[in-house]
């Protein structure tokens, strides 16, 4: 079916000629669980949504409450969703029959009066278990609520084993905006079916029913609704009439306005700024995307059809997702100078409740100081201090905030206990006014303790106090002990996640933790994924796309938490499954293995040399594998090559102008000072779009934003497109075209576009804010060195159709199946090789190997790869199993295949075995090939040197002999040097300048004393 952009039809959204289909999701899973009571037994509520449908009540999968009636359960979704159906898992060890008769509804208020009418409620209910099979699905038909909740009228145990929760809709959603209130419309049909009609929440489609609004006949129609306030509308589910004249919806236009004087209604026809969509079929219930369109009024507009009829409007807000970063002072220790009375201790000010009744207070003593320990050493971007409003707000001004980067409680208190204010290297922002402040440290600054500081009066100039209701810290950044900048494009950050099983906490320790931007290392923070203590531990994230993968970080738990040495061992894969039985074989897997975790390190960096996948697999062969963040960088840096964005045009929606002479046109962001800007107005949406002026390729966008306001971009959204429609652009759907979203209040950002082609950079914020950019850089892709790509090749037996050098032409294209991307040996019996010719030696490292996509992949099986030198008697030396790196047994979309720096200059696909389906053919897309060349000549750097050791024997009294020729390895034949054995033992050779070494090769005494090097350790050294 073919549609306008924004619509919804029974569950696929089409985004013009891309058709997605909405998964439904448990939105039940480790989400908050309460019962009417529990079982002596241990049969606690959390079990029925822990993802383990287990129907065997000893194997602790179970709720379970007492025997006394009536009983419920009830999960707290925490938010309102719109519920397709509810799967219960009952008990199947015994008492199967106790959960016949329990109800399901689906439910906003968990009041303890209304669950107990819930006996005779029919408005909520979905449905009734009626049979005790293993498990049951109750259709919900699209009920909203904020709980589900399980009802048993009898006096039997409520025995629950798993209950998922299914719902079409991907976000969350407030309650229906447009039920009872206020509307309007063009005209009455003389059936008396008002307005008020669409909007009464009676879902009938049955126009008798008196369910449903009609306008008179002849067009043009509208159907206006007054939301009371102004709102960020996510989307306007229609419900038509379905007894007849079905068709006359077709045509109507949904806006959301601000506006609906007569004029300005007519005008509709030609308005796209404020449309969402345009209905072009009819269906039961139809779903409108508005691309979170900002107005107070909905209005549906036709001026095609003889009548407008429409049974019922539903319209949803988008609660607001990544807006707010984490507090990670909560909870934490925290100590001030003096305490007034033992009523207002340090504590209060992270205990995360912000009531004026609960604050800190020191005594009027000069220093006054409050420092938080964050138990960690973190950037820290901004404190937010909630100060009291029931006295004395004045208390707060002049105190100034410092991070401070000292290691222990001593270094802190003698830093602040002295009227000598830390030093400004610490200093982050003062405390200048009576309200709640937030203070921004710019740039981020580095440490463990966050201290507010004053050696002066407060504001009323009257006392030396300091007291506050609440301090809140974000961080940003990362911890101690990371060895390597910020990731600049990470594509795992909020993508969908997995885990082989969750362990039960009072926190949540969901896989999606492992991918929400914050790196604490503390479980208790809410923010690690965490497996039970099992063996084949997994866990892995989907990555949307193919992608190739330069490196991997992995945030592991911190000491000062527990138990970091259980990420060891934990090995880290590019994969392209993601089936249960794929993962719990990782644990043999070698092809796809980046690489392991071998020490309990808070941060590790793993490199995956542009290994292709759809997922980033952790696995683990036994017990907890605990995951605190994952930053997954694919390959390419947008800090190399050439900025293309240089003298293009730009525009935007609209400029800001002041009184000042500072110029905000869409140019500032493209002259290369970062101190001028652009600023847009207030619209929504804001936009700044970069016209290149012809199609190019590119890998990545840097962007540039003002010191101050950083906020004002977030969940601004980047595009690169072939087009400049902005409707098309702003599309809630498009997520083709997206290359990222601003997630972080930062100076830089950058996204990630994949190579992609187009001609237009689009910036795009939905939000009232201003967009400012201060500066914008695009970068091409970066030279790929694959030292296979046009290089010579062969292959026997030859093809004239499907030519070899395909496999090596750079080119593997979307539909990988046909002859113009495809290298393919004929069918033999016997043998069959292809190779590329590399043109020189070199240490073969990895092999990247595209297969064909869904024909013939299992032309692959048994093919086995070489590193040969000569390729004149491939056959006999193949057979012979010379240089021999890999066998290919798996049917995949991509190999990568290591072989460990194999010397040679061909790169060999050869069968000598027909494959799984009795045929003899070489079939592949494309072979990349990464590696080193081995020097053309030793260069020995210890040519003439100067040498020194620790100490010498006296029969053997020279360090020079180590480098001096011959090399004959003797040490009785004195050709070694060595040390008289007392400790510590060294050995050194000066080499008269700074050298980039490549390696050092040390030859042992063959007639002597070989473990005496074992334990030596290789430095390179200035002094």
């Amino acid at each position: 079916m073919m549609m306008k952009s924004h619509i919804i039809f029974q569950g696929w959204i089409i985004n013009l000629l891309f058709i997605y289909q909405i998964s439904a999701l448990n939105v039940a899973f480790e989400k908050l669980a309460g019962q009417s009571s529990t079982n002596i037994s241990g049969g606690l509520p959390f079990r029925a949504i822990d993802g383990d449908s287990n129907n065997n009540y000893t194997e602790l999968s179970c709720s379970a409450t007492d025997e006394i009636g009536p009983n419920w359960w009830a999960v707290n979704l925490k938010a309102e969703y719109i519920i397709d159906n509810v799967t219960v898992y009952g008990r199947q060890d015994c008492c199967a029959d106790d959960i016949i008769g329990t109800k399901v509804f689906i439910i906003s208020d968990l009041d303890k009066d209304y669950v107990e009418s819930l006996a005779t409620n029919v408005v909520n209910l979905c449905g009734e278990i009626t049979t005790n099979s293993v498990s049951t699905t109750i259709q919900c038909n699209g009920l909203q609520g904020h709980y589900v909740l399980l009802f048993h009228a009898a006096n039997t145990s409520l025995v629950l084993c798993e209950v998922m929760v299914e719902s079409d809709v991907t976000e969350s959603l407030h309650k229906d905006l447009a039920f009872n209130q206020t509307t309007d419309q063009s005209s009455v049909s003389t059936m008396r079916s008002d307005s008020s009609r669409a909007n009464d929440g009676g879902l009938s489609q049955i126009f008798n029913d008196k369910s449903c609004f009609s306008s008179a006949s002849g067009p043009p129609h509208w159907w206006t609704l007054f939301l009371k306030h102004y709102e960020m509308v996510d989307r306007v589910v229609i419900y038509p009439r379905q007894d007849c004249c079905q068709e006359d919806i077709i045509g109507s236009k949904v806006f959301v306005v601000e506006d609906i004087s007569t004029s300005n209604l007519l005008s509709l026809s030609n308005n796209i700024d404020n449309l969402c969509g345009e209905i072009t079929e009819s269906a039961p219930t139809i779903t409108i995307l508005c691309s979170l369109l900002i107005g107070n009024h909905i209005v549906i507009y036709n001026d095609v059809s003889d009548r407008l009829v429409i049974c019922e409007v539903v319209v949803y807000r988008t609660i607001p997702t990544g807006m707010s970063l984490r507090n990670i002072a909560l909870h934490r220790p925290v100590k001030q100078s003096t305490t007034h009375v033992q009523n207002y201790v340090a504590s209060f000010a992270t205990d995360g409740i912000t009531a004026n009744s609960q604050f800190t207070h020191t005594t009027n003593n000069l220093p006054i100081w409050l420092y938080i320990d964050l138990e960690d050493f973190v950037y820290v971007s901004k404190v937010y201090v909630k100060n009291r409003a029931d006295c004395c707000p004045d208390r707060i001004i002049n105190v100034k905030i410092y991070v401070i980067d000292v290691d222990t409680e001593a270094d802190i208190m003698n830093i602040l206990d002295s009227m000598t204010p830390p030093s400004d290297k610490y200093y982050c922002e003062s405390l200048d006014s009576t309200i709640h402040q937030h203070r921004f440290c710019i740039p981020p600054l580095w440490g463990r303790y966050v201290a507010l500081y004053r050696n002066t009066k407060d504001g009323s100039e009257s006392y030396s106090i300091l007291s506050v209701c609440e301090i809140f810290v974000y961080p940003k950044g990362k911890r101690m002990g990371d060895l390597i900048t910020a990731p600049e494009f990470n594509i795992a950050r909020g993508k969908p996640t997995n885990q082989s099983s969750t362990q039960p906490a009072d926190y949540s320790v969901k896989s999606s933790e492992a991918v929400d931007g914050d790196n604490s290392g503390f479980v208790r923070d809410g923010s690690c994924a965490y497996t039970t203590n099992e063996d084949n531990s997994w866990w892995w994230v989907y990555l949307g796309a193919m992608s190739a993968v330069h490196s991997i970080n992995i945030y592991n738990r911190v000491a000062a938490d527990c138990c970091p040495e259980r990420l060891i061992g934990a090995k880290i894969f590019v994969v392209g499954d993601n089936s249960l039985e794929f993962m719990n074989s990782l644990g043999s897997n070698t092809l796809d293995l980046c690489g392991i975790i071998k020490d309990n390190g808070p941060i590790h960096d793993i490199y995956c040399y542009n290994r292709i996948g759809r997922y980033v697999a952790i696995y683990k062969e036994t017990g907890y594998l605990t995951v605190c963040e994952v930053q997954v960088n694919p390959t390419g840096d947008t800090d190399i090559g050439e900025d293309i964005s240089d003298m293009k045009t730009a525009t935007q929606s609209f400029t800001y102008t002041d009184n000042t002479v500072a110029i905000w046109t869409a140019d500032q962001a493209l002259d290369g000072n970062a101190a001028t800007c652009t600023h847009t107005l207030n619209e929504v949406p804001s936009w700044w779009q970069l016209d290149l002026g012809e199609t190019r390729r590119i890998s990545g966008i840097k962007l540039t934003n003002r010191a101050a306001f950083q906020y004002r971009w977030l969940m601004a959204k980047v595009f690169f497109t072939k087009h400049n429609n902005m409707s098309l652009i702003n599309d809630a759907n498009n997520i083709v075209e997206l290359c990222g979203i601003i997630y972080e209040e930062q100076l830089d950002y950058k996204v990630w576009c994949n190579d992609r082609e187009g001609r237009y950079v689009t910036v795009l914020l939905n939000s009232t804010h201003p967009l400012s950019l201060c500066e914008v850089n695009i970068y091409p892709p970066m030279i790929d060195d694959n030292l296979a790509l046009n290089q010579p090749t062969g292959m026997f037996p030859d093809n004239a159709v499907f030519l070899k050098n395909r496999g090596v032409d750079g080119i593997i294209g979307f539909n990988n199946n046909t002859h113009e991307y495809v290298a393919s040996t004929f069918s033999s019996n016997e043998i069959a090789w292809w190779y590329v010719d590399l043109g020189t030696q070199y240490y073969v490292d990895r092999i990247v190997l595209t297969n064909r996509l869904n024909l013939a992949q299992y032309r692959m099986v048994n093919v086995k790869i070489f590193i040969v030198n000569d390729v004149t008697n491939v056959n006999n030396d193949l057979q012979n199993n010379i240089n021999y790196c890999v066998k290919i047994s798996t049917i995949q979309d991509t190999y990568y295949i290591h072989c460990t720096d194999m010397l040679g200059r061909y790169v060999v696909m050869y069968r000598n075995e027909l494959d799984d389906q009795g045929e003899g053919f070489i079939s592949l897309v494309e072979l990349k090939v990464y590696g080193f060349p081995p020097a053309t000549a030793k260069i020995n750097l210890v040519d003439n040197p100067t040498t020194n050791s620790s100490s010498s024997p006296s029969y053997l009294p020279n360090s020079h002999l180590a480098v001096a020729t011959p090399t004959n390895n003797s040490y009785y034949g004195g050709s070694c040097s060595a040390t008289d054995g007392s400790l510590p033992n060294w050995w050194k050779v000066d080499l008269g300048a700074s050298y980039s070494v490549d390696n050092v090769v040390i030859n042992i005494a063959d007639d002597c004393c070989f473990a005496s090097i074992v334990g030596a350790k290789v430095f390179v050294i200035n002094d």
